[in-house]
């Protein structure tokens, strides 16, 4: 457990950084760092673990941003332990499905959202929440495979099983 404590402190300043300088950006759409971390964390971790991330990314994500309490936190963890699970030693191989999960996920995390938004009776503006999503998920997807690459390149990758 002491090698996660930089990466759970990590994913703590990722929260912080999000909240302060890109949320403050402006604009609809904007990438979600916490998303991306989780994608990339949990393509080398147990289910365990990315669902322990997708958590922790969350709980940062909802306590950062003045959100709903819970409803992000469930989210990212449910799109860590998704992608543990899906992702194991495919990652290395194809560029393509690291991009194309850090999109999907993205669409899943902001389609709950939007779900448990709508279920708690939340008015919530439908065409510039699908906007913003789509464009958002497009700009994980790339933010994914960039880190991924640079982390090869810079020879950061490692399991965490």
């Amino acid at each position: 457990m002491k090698r996660w404590l930089p990466v759970f402190m990590g994913m703590v300043l990722l929260g912080v950084l999000q909240a302060a300088v890109v949320a403050e950006t402006g604009g609809v759409t904007r990438p979600d760092l916490l998303v991306v971390a989780t994608v990339l964390g949990s393509f080398q971790a147990t289910p365990m673990r990315g669902m322990l991330l997708g958590m922790t990314a969350g709980l940062c994500s909802d306590l950062f941003s003045r959100r709903h309490l819970g409803v992000r936190t469930t989210a990212l963890a449910l799109a860590g332990l998704l992608t543990a699970l899906a992702g194991g030693g495919l990652y290395r191989k194809y560029l393509a499905l690291v991009a194309g999960v850090g999109w999907l996920v993205t669409l899943l995390v902001e389609g709950f959202t939007l779900a448990v938004l709508a279920l708690l009776g939340l008015r919530y503006p439908w065409p510039w929440a699908f906007r913003g999503v789509v464009v958002a998920a497009l700009w994980n997807g790339v933010l994914c495979a960039a880190v991924y690459l640079a982390g090869r390149a810079l020879g950061l990758e490692r399991e965490y099983r």
